[in-house]
């Protein structure tokens, strides 16, 4: 489980999905499925506004307003290899 500051929790499941709580209430708001085996963390940016997932598949990047699935940053992260030269 990890609690975003603005009072909602992301809970990552071994079924792949990652539930969206909202504490106070105990009302889940959001389900998140793109994960193809278990999740095993989440991590909130700091606006609270996306959400990083990780499993056994790789890092899955979030826009919990909509649900949307933005990606996986392992693939924004690689850069094509540059030849130094001299």
């Amino acid at each position: 489980m990890q609690f975003a500051r603005d009072g909602r929790m992301a809970a990552a499941g071994a079924d792949g999905t990652v539930r969206i709580w909202e504490v106070e209430s105990a009302r889940e708001v959001r389900k998140l499925s793109g994960h193809t085996g278990a999740v095993r963390s989440a991590a909130w940016a700091p606006s609270d506004q996306r959400l990083a997932t990780a499993g056994a598949d790789g890092v899955r990047l979030w826009e919990i307003s909509t649900g949307a699935l933005l990606g996986e940053p392992s693939s924004v992260l690689e850069t094509p290899s540059v030849s130094m030269r001299r």
